[in-house]
């Protein structure tokens, strides 16, 4: 069973208390989920929690540009969202 490993390491983000999760598949899961935790999520016990900009500041040049080119083709197929100022009405 997925999480049942000795260790299981495994990223995802938390956006307003949902899960946002474009790699579980390995583990048997959905490819993209969005929503609450699954039982996966709850299964991994080893928690860490860190901001992304922290994330990214401490990455290596080589790893800066692999995670670049792997997030520039699944970046290019994102739709492009327009943020509405309402401060007018």
């Amino acid at each position: 069973m997925p999480g049942q490993e000795p260790y299981v390491r495994h990223t995802w983000l938390l956006v307003d208390d949902a899960v946002v999760d474009l790699t579980a598949d390995p583990f048997g899961e959905a490819p993209v989920a969005v929503g609450s935790a699954t039982a996966f999520h709850d299964s991994l016990d080893m928690r860490e929690e860190a901001m992304a900009d922290s994330v990214l500041a401490g990455l290596s040049a080589d790893e800066s540009q692999r995670l670049h080119r792997l997030l520039t083709p699944i970046e290019a197929r994102l739709p492009t969202f327009t943020v509405r100022s309402d401060a007018g009405a």
